[in-house]
């Protein structure tokens, strides 16, 4: 028929396989496009997690290295005193609490405080395993380690590392704590 009505039996309409095939596969095609956005929401997450994970662990190395760094200044500045004081006994000053100066135990605990710094020392060489996302946060720990040995003639004996060395020890260690303290700042 032209220019006139349609005769609705002359179209085809198809078979109700061809719809039902149809739809399904319209569905598959919503449900493929579903699954797909469902896991990269789930790959998204994971990701951000992981990356969350691993600045908080960054996060707690270097903390423990400004605790390492500060406790190493803390025992060269017991070292600095006590030499100091036994100094001005062996000069003829009196102090007020002559146990408090006396040489057996100054070098009690300067031998302890030798032994303290060796020890944290060892401890801020285990950090340098542990992963730091910051490069500079690694360089930092690697050159505590270094500037931390103060026991280079090998020795126990405390009397035998220098005033200017242990002086220079603690700076080092102040400035390490302060530059790692800058970086944990910036990982926010």
């Amino acid at each position: 028929m032209i220019g006139g009505e349609i005769d609705v039996q002359l179209i085809d309409y198809g078979s109700i396989a061809d719809w039902v095939a149809g739809v399904g596969t319209l569905l598959a095609v919503v449900a493929a496009l579903w699954i797909a956005g469902t896991e990269q929401r789930h790959a998204r997450h994971a990701r951000e997690r992981h990356e969350s994970e691993q600045i908080a662990q960054s996060k707690q190395v270097i903390e423990e290295a400004v605790r390492l760094a500060e406790k190493i200044g803390e025992h060269c500045q017991t070292l600095l005193t006590d030499r100091e004081r036994l100094a001005a006994d062996e000069g003829g000053v009196e102090h007020a609490q002559a146990e408090a100066t006396d040489p057996f135990l100054l070098t009690a605990r300067g031998f302890f405080c030798i032994h303290e710094i060796a020890g944290l020392r060892q401890q801020v060489l285990a950090l340098q395993s542990f992963g730091v996302d910051s490069a500079r946060a690694y360089v930092e720990i690697s050159r505590m380690a270094y500037e931390a040995d103060i026991t280079y003639p090998r020795t126990i004996d405390h009397r035998k590392v220098s005033t200017s060395e242990l002086m220079r020890v603690k700076h080092d260690m102040e400035v390490r704590a302060g530059a790692l303290k800058e970086i944990i700042a910036c990982l926010g």
